[in-house]
């Protein structure tokens, strides 16, 4: 990283190197909650193709009623659609209308879009670019002067420190992706006059599926992708102590703390998202970042006490099935003994404040916690022999797959009123038969949430908003200042 050693001391972090844990940076001294570690002005960066109508091309802000077209995409004011020009568009400007009819997907023309700046950059010996580079670098420096000091000045990464981006060689690179859309790459235009190998493109993009980071909005949308390479520099850990933001004045990457920070610590952010399970975030991290995760999460298993409005939710539970149980006239005795078996269970544990609940268990569990497969698969194993004997799994993957079809049902609804009330019998059949902390809950209650504000239902949006709280204090804990968590209290 081009950064000196006094650049970082600026943000109390130094760079040194361990054995197991090759280059790290380090806190130079006890760091609060909120305390900006890094910040990075992006070397490159681009818009979602699919918010190209909604947001300003160059600086991503929401557009106003007065916008100023050009080709397929918008600018916010005139000053963005100059400098942009000067950047980008002299050269991207008439390839993008046929790029987004080619390409169907919006993560590869990110990609093709975003490799082709980065590498126009590094190839660049246009001196008014090198000029209007000159000028946002100084801008950006007096703008993020808020506090006096020059501790929020971001760092500018320089070619130099995205060439030293560590990355994955495929085993076969030819037969690679990133070597289809490398050549893409050359044929579209992109590149402009720079000269610029297959080889060179398909290495920068295996360096973007290490490296990279999503740009999001200040509700944690995500809206582009951003090549920062002092960002990059942070190790991995499912429980980290910094989270990434964006300075939507500046466009700079700020990582800032979401704990207390001893001096020596490591600094570290996730790669991937923590609230799902471990197999699942190792598997991620194994298959994107080529390591498997040791950190403390990944190797300890995760216990906890249920907050008592989740316990007050499975008491809720069991209370409608032993309802359902006494109403049943006629019903196979087996099935009887089975229901009776989950809600006695279930009962005892609601009065159990201290019971401890194993967390990546309740994230993809049962009433009682115990592991259950995905809701596409529900039908696959209610049809297997050695679960028919079980008339509470028959029951509930028959009222699972029900909730499934009712969810795809919602997306097509015609008026938002009714996709709300889709969306309120899915979480009924949820709330019968799947763990207060299963993700597929928290994804309902998101999904209601959004649907709520779109109906103006500031009620029920607080209801779904409040849920979504307590799982994510089960998750992150509540002294761990995730940037979800704020956003969603």
């Amino acid at each position: 990283m081009s950064a000196s050693a006094e650049d970082l001391q600026r943000f109390h972090v130094k760079l040194t190197e361990t054995p197991t844990r090759g280059r790290i940076l380090v806190a130079t001294k006890d760091l609060r909650p909120g305390h900006l570690v890094i910040a990075n002005q992006p070397f490159a960066r681009t818009l979602r193709p699919s918010l190209w109508d909604a947001r300003c091309f160059y600086c991503f802000e929401t557009l106003k009623e007065q916008g100023i077209q050009s080709n397929s995409i918008w600018y916010c004011s005139k000053r963005c659609q100059q400098i942009d020009y000067l950047l980008n568009h002299q050269v991207e400007g008439p390839l993008l209308v046929p790029l987004r009819a080619e390409c169907t997907s919006d993560d590869v023309l990110s990609d093709m879009i975003l490799v082709a700046r980065t590498l126009r950059r590094s190839h660049s010996v246009d001196s008014a670019q090198a000029a209007t580079f000159e000028m946002l670098n100084q801008s950006h420096q007096n703008a993020t002067h808020i506090d006096g000091t020059k501790a929020s000045v971001p760092i500018v990464s320089t070619t130099q420190d995205v060439e030293a981006l560590v990355y994955h060689e495929p085993a076969n690179v030819e037969e690679s992706p990133v070597t289809k859309v490398a050549n893409d790459v050359v044929a579209s235009g992109l590149l402009g006059s720079a000269n610029v190998s297959v080889n060179e493109i398909v290495r920068t993009l295996l360096r973007f599926g290490c490296n990279n980071f999503a740009v999001t909005s200040n509700l944690l949308v995500t809206i582009g992708a951003a090549v920062c390479p002092a960002g990059a520099i942070l190790n991995h850990a499912c429980l980290p102590n910094t989270a990434v933001t964006w300075n939507s004045n500046t466009g700079a990457q700020e990582l800032r703390c979401c704990r207390a920070v001893q001096k020596g610590e490591e600094l570290t952010h996730s790669y991937t998202d923590a609230a799902v399970p471990t197999l699942a975030r190792r598997q991620s991290l194994r298959d994107n970042y080529g390591f498997m995760c040791e950190c403390v999460r990944c190797s300890t298993t995760t216990l906890l006490q249920l907050a008592p409005a989740f316990r007050m939710e499975l008491k809720l539970a069991a209370m409608a099935h032993e309802a359902a149980l006494n109403q049943t006239n006629g019903q196979d005795e087996e099935a009887k003994t089975h229901l009776a078996t989950l809600v006695a269970t279930v009962t005892d544990r609601c009065g159990q404040p201290e019971y401890q609940w194993n967390l990546d268990d309740c994230m993809c569990g049962d009433l009682l916690g115990r592991p259950i497969a995905p809701m596409a698969e529900q039908g696959k194993e209610g049809s297997n022999n050695q679960n028919k004997t079980d008339v509470v799994y028959a029951t509930r993957a028959r009222d699972l797959m029900q909730a499934s079809a009712l969810m795809q049902s919602s997306v097509v609804a015609k008026e938002t009123k009714d996709q709300y009330n889709v969306l309120n019998q899915v979480d009924q059949i949820y709330a019968k038969w799947l763990h207060p902390l299963h993700l597929d809950r928290l994804t309902l209650a998101n999904e209601m949430l959004s649907v709520a504000l779109a109906l103006g239902d500031y009620k029920n949006a607080v209801k779904h908003v409040r849920r979504a709280v307590v799982v994510y204090d089960h998750v992150y804990g509540t002294t761990y200042y995730h940037p979800m968590v704020g956003l969603q209290r």
